[in-house]
């Protein structure tokens, strides 16, 4: 299912977004157009939004650029390194960008779930997170093979974005999805806030999510395709309303149509 949807979605993105063979072939002298992806680490939107990435890289007329959202938790685990992880790391030959590597998703449900209604979708996407996390990974790997670039902090993607010679022509936000609300990516792998509560000043993690979303903002305004996977990042799955200190504002919405566990 999420091949086939990926599939189907690179093909709309080709003809309605690029013109399709018109602006896509090898006769074309032009820089190929640049599409950035939002993403979270070993979350099933994550997986599409990679699925996605490594169909569109497959494509020599499109270049793809993933940010790839990670907590503090998941940096600690990636500087551990686990026997999985360090040889996965060491086949990965075709990555000129960050290697990423992380354990799967775990935790402990707590009352601040229920009362918001996700009890049902953030433990079901507890009990996935192995299979989610082992196929996450395989992914990735695939990703990069194919020449798909990866990078995990955001000075780093801007310094990139600034060396390029052409603009970001569409950016696709798959940092949230359905299963999961903004603030629930700050708690799965680290401690989070105490039951889930933000207080006035934010923390490093916040602040990295907040200059993402802001800067796909600002480039929605500058006219770029901003257009979110499943729901736009920031708002809640299950009222519709903004719950985070910001949101992301897109042009449109792809559904994907898929099941939620």
């Amino acid at each position: 299912q999420v091949e086939q949807s990926c599939l189907t979605l690179s093909q709309f993105i080709k003809k309605k977004k690029f013109f399709g063979d018109i602006r896509l072939n090898n006769k074309k002298s032009n820089t190929p157009p640049l599409i950035v992806i939002l993403a979270t680490n070993n979350t099933k939107i994550g997986l599409l939004s990679i699925v996605l990435g490594r169909i569109l890289s497959q494509n020599s007329h499109i270049r793809v650029l993933t940010y790839l959202f990670e907590t503090h938790g998941e940096r600690q685990a990636k500087r551990r390194g686990s026997t999985r992880d360090n040889r996965d790391a060491s086949t990965d030959e075709s990555d000129n960008g960050d290697d990423y590597n992380s354990d799967g998703m775990h935790g402990d449900t707590n009352e601040n779930e229920k009362s918001h209604g996700r009890y049902s979708r953030k433990t079901a996407a507890r009990g996935n997170g192995d299979a989610i996390s082992r196929e996450f990974q395989a992914q990735l790997h695939l990703y990069k093979k194919f020449g798909g670039k990866l990078i995990n902090n955001f000075h780093t993607f801007t310094n990139t974005l600034n060396r390029l010679n052409s603009p970001v022509e569409l950016i696709l936000d798959g940092l949230q999805g359905y299963d999961f609300n903004i603030e629930d990516l700050l708690t799965l792998h680290s401690s989070g806030k105490p039951n889930g509560k933000f207080s006035a000043s934010t923390t490093k993690e916040e602040d990295e999510l907040i200059s993402i979303m802001d800067w796909c903002n600002d480039k929605q305004q500058q006219r770029c395709s901003v257009w979110s996977l499943e729901i736009p990042s920031g708002i809640d799955p299950n009222t519709g309303d903004p719950n985070f200190i910001t949101s992301i504002d897109p042009d449109c919405i792809i559904s994907f149509g898929l099941p939620l566990n």
